[in-house]
C-alpha cells in the first residue's frame, strides 16, 4: 500500500489501536514482500514506522522483528528499536538479522539485560570483540550463581561482603559504567596514543607493507593492531570484514599514500582489486576520504578495544565456568501466534 494511502487511513481512525497495529503491520508486511527495496523504499518506512511505534502493541512489534529478521536492507533505526525490546519480541531478530554491525551490537549490549546476551551469544557469526564481551559475561553470570548457591561460613559473612551483596547481576548497569571508564581512560591517553601512532611513520608503513607481502594474514593483523593502537581482535575483524572499507579506512587513519594503501591492501585481500576499474575507483575513494572520518572510526575502534582490555583484565576465577545449557535458562518462546493479519506473510511462523 503506497505511503499517502497509509497515511490517510491512520488520519480517518487515529484513536483505534487496532487500526494502528494494523496500518503498522501492513506496512512492514508490504516492504518485506519487496525484493530489493531502494533507499527511498527505505527511508519511507521507517518515517511511517517510527511515527506509529510507540502506540503500537506487543503482537505488532513482535511480528515486525520477526519479518525483518529476513531482511538484509532494512531501516536501522527501527531495527535497533525492537532490538531492544524484550526477549519475547526481539528474539527473532537477534537470532537471525545480519543487518547489524559491530557497533550495533555494543549499543544493543550495553542497553539491554542479561537475557539478551543469552540469545545473542547463541550466534556462530558474531564478530571477535561481540564475542569476547559475550564470554566474559557468560563467565560472569556462571560464577556469580555459583557464589549466590554455595554455602558460606560464619567468618566469610564480614560486613564489607554484606554491604557489597552476592546476588547475580540481572543488567549490564555494571558493565556500562566499565565501559565509560574506560572510554574517559582512553580519552586521557588519546593524545600520548596519537602520538606514538605518528612516531616514525617510515617504521610502520615498512613493517605493515612486509607483514602483508609475507602472506601471513596473523602477522599483518598483529602489525596493523599495534600500528592503530588497537587489541588483534578488532584488527581481525578490520581484515576480515565483507568488503575493505574498514582496511582502507585504517589506512586512511594511518596517514599512508595511496599507493601504498593500494599494494597493502592487494597483498593482505588478494581477492579484491583485480581490475583496473577497481583499482582506479578505490584511488578515488581513499583519496576522497576525510581525516575526521578516519578519526572517528579508529575512536570507535579503540572504544572496543576498551571492552576487551576491561574484561580480559578480570582475573580467571577457579569455579568452572558454565555450559551453554546452563548459560541458556530462558524459557522457549512460542511464536505461533503470528500467524494472519498479513496478505504479504499468511503463513509466516517465528522461530525463537
Amino acid at each position: 500500500m503506497p505511503h499517502t494511502a497509509l497515511r490517510k487511513r491512520l488520519v480517518s481512525d487515529r484513536n483505534s489501536e487496532a487500526r494502528i497495529d494494523e496500518l503498522f503491520r501492513q506496512a512492514v508486511g508490504t516492504f518485506a514482500a519487496l525484493s530489493r527495496p531502494s533507499g527511498h523504499e527505505i527511508r519511507q518506512l521507517e518515517t511511517l514506522a517510527l511515527a506509529l511505534y510507540e502506540r503500537t502493541g506487543t503482537e505488532a512489534r513482535r511480528y515486525a522483528a520477526a519479518v525483518l529478521s529476513e531482511r538484509s536492507r532494512v531501516p536501522r533505526g527501527l531495527l535497533l528499536k525492537l532490538a531492544l525490546e524484550p526477549v519475547s519480541i526481539s528474539a527473532p531478530l537477534l537470532s537471525r538479522t545480519h543487518a547489524l554491525s559491530t557497533r550495533d551490537w555494543l549499543h544493543i549490549i550495553k542497553q539491554t539485560d542479561i537475557e539478551h546476551g543469552r540469545v545473542i551469544a547463541r550466534r556462530s557469526d558474531l564478530p571477535t570483540a561481540v564475542r569476547a564481551i559475550l564470554t566474559h559475561l557468560q563467565r560472569k553470570q556462571g560464577v556469580s550463581s555459583a557464589e549466590q548457591t554455595s554455602p558460606k561460613s560464619p567468618e566469610s559473612l564480614t560486613p564489607s561482603h554484606i554491604e557489597k551483596g552476592s546476588a547475580p547481576p540481572t543488567s549490564l548497569k555494571e558493565v556500562q559504567l566499565q565501559l565509560r571508564a574506560a572510554m574517559a581512560g582512553n580519552d586521557v591517553g588519546q593524545s600520548a596514543t596519537a602520538a606514538i601512532t605518528r612516531k616514525k611513520p617510515s617504521t610502520r608503513l615498512a613493517r605493515l607493507r612486509a607483514s602483508a607481502l609475507s602472506g601471513d594474514i596473523e602477522l599483518f593483523g598483529t602489525a596493523l593492531a599495534d600500528a592503530l593502537g588497537i587489541k588483534y581482535a578488532v584488527a581481525h575483524d578490520i581484515i576480515h570484514s565483507k568488503g575493505t572499507q574498514d582496511l582502507v579506512m585504517a589506512l586512511r587513519a594511518l596517514s599512508i599514500p595511496s599507493a601504498e594503501a593500494h599494494l597493502i591492501v592487494r597483498a593482505a585481500r588478494p581477492d579484491t582489486l583485480s581490475t583496473t576499474a577497481s583499482i582506479r575507483l578505490f584511488i578515488e575513494r581513499f583519496d576522497a576520504l576525510s581525516a575526521v572520518q578516519a578519526d572517528d572510526r579508529l575512536r570507535d575502534w579503540r572504544v572496543q578495544s576498551s571492552w576487551i582490555s576491561t574484561y580480559s583484565s578480570t582475573p580467571e576465577n577457579p569455579i568452572k565456568s558454565s555450559t551453554d545449557d546452563a548459560w541458556d535458562m530462558r524459557k522457549a518462546i512460542d511464536f505461533d501466534e503470528l500467524e494472519g493479519g498479513n496478505d504479504a506473510y499468511p503463513s509466516l511462523r517465528a522461530v525463537g
